[in-house]
């Protein structure tokens, strides 16, 4: 399970390294990792966050009203922790339900000027 979810958090986080393409938020009070994508002139947002023990993925437009009960589980985790410690170093914290951990590093490449 965490490997599953170190993969995918990781390929997410590749496939957006662009400037803007990265960042961290909430949803419904909850943690994200964020991801931007524009796709036929529309703004799209995908969250990533732990919702009840699970870690989810919500692909969503930027001005809808997101909920958190509508995200597709990845895995299951007891745990998940997201921080940016300077601009494009993003710190995660995963935690499985045996009590296993996981925790790495992500640097974007592509740092928007107004984060650096």
């Amino acid at each position: 399970t965490l490997g599953t979810a170190v993969s995918y958090i990781s390929t997410k986080f590749r496939q957006h390294d662009m400037e803007n393409g990265i960042f961290s938020s909430t949803l419904d009070g909850l943690p994200a990792l964020c991801f931007r994508d524009t796709l036929n002139g529309q703004e799209y947002i995908t969250y990533i966050y732990l919702d009840h023990g699970n870690l989810k993925e919500l692909f969503t437009q930027s001005d809808s009203n997101a909920n958190a009960s509508a995200g597709t589980t990845i895995a299951e985790l007891s745990d998940f922790q997201i921080s940016e410690n300077s601009p494009g170093f993003y710190y995660l914290e995963l935690k499985d339900s045996d009590g296993d951990e996981e925790t790495f590093y992500l640097h974007q490449n592509s740092v928007s000027e107004e984060a650096s």
